[in-house]
């Protein structure tokens, strides 16, 4: 195959590690969040592979970085889109290696966003390095959208970017997102809604729990109503919705009947389900049991949400990047779906732009200690772009 073997021709693999590195050094840890340096330093690779860059700041520190290379004024375009925030390594005594460092250990590459997902904009950019360097001209242009805050919501990024018609339906015919699958192409992502539940009782001495309404207790009673719901809802790629009670707040003092509990819940939503309805649910299985219960109060509070999205698997941008994957690693990828929430909703849903989540490294990887891809993934990665912007853009 010409293609392939000019791509690999013109590949180094010295650059994309110097990329990487250059990358992972930046600590944008979000929270707290600043997208600052590590915009800078996109730039300067970018700027050296001939991209034109526009930065758009949402807020005082939170930089979201787009990019463009045309190669010619007719043609079709295409996005690839990463986040250039990480989340905080945590505690340094965990780690095995400097998280700020990349330590290339026998074929791991050990730092910081090396899987989430700094070591996906490195293979890019080598991609987009490769076949310049091949001085092929394609037809149209790339644009890269490196944005801001995905680890909290992406409401300063890509949230911000479409409400403000930034990105919109004319900036691509298609897209990449670069989050970490292993290389699979993943064509559906599960959606999320927050809840509080806060349950409001009365205080007394503990002693004299009869002159109290204990909220703790009463928590527990809303706790067991909302595990009892089931949802009837299934998609054949993401399966079922789930719940996660991940938070309780409750109680001042061991000898205080408490007055008040709170707990968080993360509910994963479907394609085919929306907010409101989820709401709903909530609401009847709370007022049943106030129905139950005379003595029982509880307020409920959706505080946060991301849509769901998918794409048919006959959309060209799949096709082509089935046939990569196949060219590249010499194995039949594996269409499927993520259960967490990634930019790629924004230009599915907001855009309507067709979009895939393809990228090295491993979920698993993402916001763990340690955390690592491996050589042959950013390497196989790299090559895959560059075979998937090739035949979209037709040499």
């Amino acid at each position: 195959m010409n293609l392939l073997k000019g791509l690999k021709d013109n590949f180094s693999k010295e650059e994309l590690i110097e990329i990487l590195t250059d990358l992972v050094k930046v600590p944008s840890e979000n929270p707290p969040g600043d997208e600052r340096q590590i915009s800078k330093v996109c730039k300067k690779h970018l700027d050296k592979l001939g991209f034109d860059t526009e930065i758009f700041t949402s807020d005082k520190k939170r930089v979201n970085l787009i990019a463009t290379k045309t190669w010619g004024k007719k043609g079709r375009t295409l996005i690839w889109s990463g986040h250039m925030d990480v989340v905080p390594a945590g505690d340094p005594n965990l780690w095995n290696y400097p998280p700020y460092e990349v330590s290339v250990i026998k074929d791991r590459m050990y730092g910081r966003g090396t899987a989430d997902m700094k070591g996906g904009i490195a293979s890019a950019l080598e991609a987009v390095a490769a076949i310049t360097r091949m001085g092929k001209k394609l037809k149209g242009k790339i644009v890269f959208l490196l944005s801001a805050d995905e680890e909290c919501s992406s409401r300063l990024g890509m949230d911000y970017l479409t409400k403000k018609g930034i990105v919109n339906k004319d900036t691509g015919d298609a897209a990449i997102v670069g989050e970490p699958t292993e290389l699979d192409v993943l064509i559906t992502e599960k959606g999320y809604v927050w809840f509080k539940i806060t349950t409001v009782g009365k205080a007394a001495h503990s002693s004299q729990p009869e002159a109290g309404i204990n909220a703790i207790e009463k928590m527990a009673k809303v706790i067991c109503k909302i595990k009892s719901i089931e949802s009837k809802e299934k998609h054949p790629i993401l399966g079922k919705p789930t719940k996660n009670i991940a938070i309780i707040e409750g109680g001042i003092k061991i000898n205080i009947i408490p007055d008040k509990c709170s707990i968080r819940i993360d509910r994963r939503t479907l394609p085919n389900e929306n907010k409101e309805e989820i709401l709903q649910e909530f609401e009847h299985a709370i007022d049943e049991l106030k129905r139950e219960d005379k003595d029982l109060k509880a307020e409920l509070k959706m505080f946060d949400y991301a849509d769901s999205s998918e794409i048919s698997p006959g959309e060209e941008i799949v096709k082509i990047a089935e046939k990569a994957v196949l060219a590249i690693t010499k194995r039949k990828p594996k269409l499927s779906g993520l259960v967490a929430a990634t930019d790629a909703r924004f230009l599915i849903n907001q855009c309507g732009i067709p979009t895939i989540i393809c990228g090295p490294g491993s979920l698993k990887q993402a916001h763990v200690a340690n955390e690592y891809t491996t050589m042959e993934q950013v390497v196989d990665a790299s090559m895959l772009y560059a075979f998937i912007i090739a035949e979209f853009l037709g040499v």
